[in-house]
């Protein structure tokens, strides 16, 4: 007495032996249903998770581009005061003797300390002249 082998049901395949490919008619459609199934569900799964990642990304640019706005428009400020003190300076210097050299201008470009633009403004109000403002430079 011989035995029929049978095909495996969730693989797919025939046994060994087996002349027709499906155990019951049908088969092979309910299994390329559910292979499909599968593949929409893992191509869904990963389109959930490809705009998240979007998502957190944009949410990640937006919040460095306000941080990095903040911070220019800060330096800016801070720039823009640090100009204004060294132009009260070159003023005060021009109104007190008259023409300043460009030593003297050069060299208050070159101060970037707010205190000590302060400290050199006193000195260009209280200085005898300008050779004297220079020995504070």
């Amino acid at each position: 007495m011989t035995t029929k082998p049978t095909e495996n049901p969730l693989a797919g395949e025939a046994s060994e032996g087996t002349k027709s490919s499906e155990a019951y008619p049908g088969e092979e459609f309910y299994r390329r249903e559910a292979r499909l199934k599968h593949a929409l569900d893992e191509a869904t799964r990963r389109r959930e998770i490809d705009l998240k990642l979007r998502d957190t990304y944009n949410q990640g640019v937006t919040r460095g581009l306000a941080q990095g706005h903040a911070q220019g428009r800060e330096e800016g400020i801070e720039e823009g005061k640090l100009r204004q003190q060294r132009s009260s300076i070159l003023v005060l210097l021009t109104e007190r003797f008259g023409s300043v050299d460009a030593a003297i201008e050069e060299a208050l470009a070159g101060k970037t300390d707010a205190g000590e633009l302060q400290r050199l403004l006193l000195a260009a109000a209280t200085c005898g002249s300008l050779d004297e403002f220079k020995t504070r430079l």
